[in-house]
């Protein structure tokens, strides 16, 4: 039978729950909120060996031009009985050479487009080859995404001397923060400490009264 003190302790295992979530979301909000300050709506067009240069500038929302495949990539999946579920492209980039073709594998690689299947469209080699051989790629340029460890090995293996931890990463067709993982964070932390107080108020005891001989 669930009485005041069970209904307090439920309460409490709620607002316990609902904090480390909440500040995960204020973070990831943070986070994006950053980008958004450097993020404008209107993409500014550049060159990719202008990229590989001097960065994004004052706007991080780039239309990427005159850029080639640097040969190889790496992609993220998921392994499900229908078969593999593609989520996420990491692709070389280059800036495109004047009068020339690139023969084999780029060896001096400054540029990554990340291409995730939810923004990007993406879902197989077809979709890559549509990305690669685009002319204009549009996409943030973040200061916080990185290539991971395990990703960054794999590439490794195809561009030997190149360090992917220095790479500007493009993150192809992601739209600007609007600000919900800020708005989530808010409540849910709201909603943590509206659980504690009503705990407080359920498990404080009842005072009683009662008639004692003199």
């Amino acid at each position: 039978m669930s009485g005041p003190r069970s209904t307090s302790r439920g309460l409490v295992t709620l607002a316990c729950l609902l904090l480390p979530v909440s500040g995960l979301l204020w973070l990831v909000g943070s986070v994006e909120a950053s980008n958004a300050a450097r993020a404008r709506p209107d993409a500014t067009p550049m060159a990719c060996a202008e990229l590989e240069a001097k960065g994004p500038g004052e706007n991080a929302h780039v239309a990427l031009t005159d850029f080639v495949c640097g040969g190889d990539y790496a992609y993220e999946y998921k392994h499900h009985v229908m078969g593999d579920e593609w989520e996420r492209v990491f692709l070389p980039v280059v800036a495109r050479p004047r009068g020339q073709k690139i023969r084999g594998l780029a060896t001096d690689v400054h540029v990554v487009l990340s291409a995730r299947s939810r923004w990007a469209n993406v879902h197989g080699p077809e979709d890559v080859e549509r990305l690669a051989t685009s002319e204009t790629v549009e996409g943030i340029v973040s200061d916080y995404e990185r290539i991971d460890d395990e990703t960054r090995a794999i590439l490794a293996q195809r561009y030997p001397g190149v360090d992917f931890r220095r790479c500007w990463v493009v993150e192809v067709g992601k739209p600007i923060a609007t600000g919900d993982f800020e708005k989530a964070g808010a409540l849910g932390t709201l909603a943590a400490f509206v659980a504690l107080i009503t705990a407080a108020v359920i498990a404080r005891p009842a005072t009683s009264r009662r008639l004692a001989a003199a």
